[in-house]
């Protein structure tokens, strides 16, 4: 696996990820330390479109950093499908190479890959099902419900009232907090400049 700054902008498609999951863990920091008779609506809505948004664009991230074709859809379960195989087949050279990098065995990269890969796969159904509203199935395809008070689709509308309830902040923060680290763990063990090198090797 590896990625550049080549005209597909596969690099941008990562930094946009960052964005969107650091806004999430900014506004949910926000709800956190906001006095609870304000309630959680403001913060919680734009938070949860931040962290399934950022959950997206790095599914196509690394449908790129793996050299698959992009799909130009919200369906986060067909993004998983292009990259699943693929992110857990790197070959044993790779992940050496990798393990070099930080004096580990190649066997604890590849379960790191493996262990990450299965968080992200469960957040990626969790938030693209919306699982956490307790709401039966939902289908969104555009990504509306927590865009716009109605939507185009025959997927419903949001209960905000029933939404905040439910929002749990110390669990939707550990998520965030996990997708990030997966974003920086991704760009330190797997990033190249346009020339191939690697981070640290063109740090030296």
């Amino acid at each position: 696996m590896k990625y550049t700054r080549t005209s597909d902008r596969t690099f941008e498609w990562w930094r946009y990820a960052l964005c969107y999951v650091e806004a999430a863990e900014m506004l949910l920091r926000g709800a956190s330390a906001a006095d609870p008779a304000s309630g959680l609506a403001p913060l919680s809505l734009p938070a949860t479109y931040c962290l399934r948004h950022s959950i997206e664009l790095l599914l196509k991230f690394l449908a790129l950093a793996l050299n698959k074709p992009l799909k130009y859809s919200h369906d986060a379960k067909s993004l998983l499908s292009a990259i699943k195989e693929p992110l857990q087949a790197i070959d044993r050279a790779e992940l050496e190479r990798v393990a070099s990098l930080v004096e580990c065995k190649p066997e604890l990269i590849g379960s790191f890959l493996e262990t990450s890969s299965e968080k992200i796969e469960k957040l990626a159904n969790k938030y693209h099902e919306y699982l956490f509203l307790d709401a039966g199935r939902v289908q969104d395809p555009k990504n509306e419900i927590f865009r716009y008070p109605t939507t185009l689709s025959s997927g419903g509308n949001l209960d905000i009232d029933r939404f905040t309830e439910s929002f749990s902040i110390d669990e939707t923060l550990s998520e965030a907090e996990d997708l990030r680290m997966f974003l920086f763990s991704l760009l330190v063990l797997f990033g190249k400049t346009s020339s191939g090198k690697t981070l640290t090797e063109s740090l030296e």
